[in-house]
This record gives structure tokens, C-alpha cells and sequence, in this order.
């Protein structure tokens, strides 16, 4: 069964409604993720290489590009905008009871 793409504004406001789960805490465990919060740890050093590496990249400009003529553009973006196709496999997993509800 494919879908077509929402394109009627209310209809479009009403499929993107806010989801909210509420996670109850101890007082105890609220003023920990508080305090992680207020008071982030310090990165690991792998954490400090990557992000260097990263401004390293994009002050050098060798980020990747694609440039694409306007046909080109069209194909790709229909592509992306295509329903995807039937995937068995991957219904039958989404419709497995995720491992943290057991």
C-alpha cells in the first residue's frame, strides 16, 4: 500500500501533531539529570580529536559537494519524494515489540 504525500495544509498540521511521553523521576534522579545538564562532562579525548578533525575539514573547504544540473536535480528529488518500495523484511521487523518493552 503506498501513500500519497500530504500536500493539504490542515491535513498536513494534523498528521504532524506533538507527541509527548512523560519519564517519571525520583527527586533524587531529577537534580542528577539536572546537574548533567547545568554541568556537562568534560569530552573524552576522542570526543576533543573528532571535533578537530571536523574544523580541520570544514575550514579547509574539502567538504563534499554535488552539483547538479536542473534535469538531474528533478530525477534525485523525485527519487527522495518516491514512496519507498515494499520491503518485507522491514515490515515484519517494525512490527516486532521492541527488546525495551519485553
Amino acid at each position: 500500500m503506498t501513500r500519497e504525500p500530504l500536500t493539504d495544509p490542515l491535513l498536513l498540521a494534523q498528521a504532524t501533531e506533538l507527541v509527548v511521553e512523560t519519564i517519571q523521576l525520583s527527586a533524587e534522579d531529577q537534580r542528577a539529570v539536572a546537574d548533567s545538564l547545568l554541568n556537562p562532562p568534560r569530552p573524552s579525548p576522542a570526543m576533543v580529536r573528532a571535533a578537530e578533525r571536523h574544523k580541520r575539514l570544514i575550514r579547509s573547504g574539502n567538504e563534499p559537494r554535488f552539483v547538479l544540473d536542473k534535469r538531474s536535480w528533478e530525477e534525485f528529488v523525485a527519487e527522495i519524494d518516491a514512496p519507498p518500495a515494499d520491503n518485507p523484511s522491514l515490515r515484519t521487523l517494525l512490527a516486532r515489540k521492541p527488546a525495551w518493552e519485553d
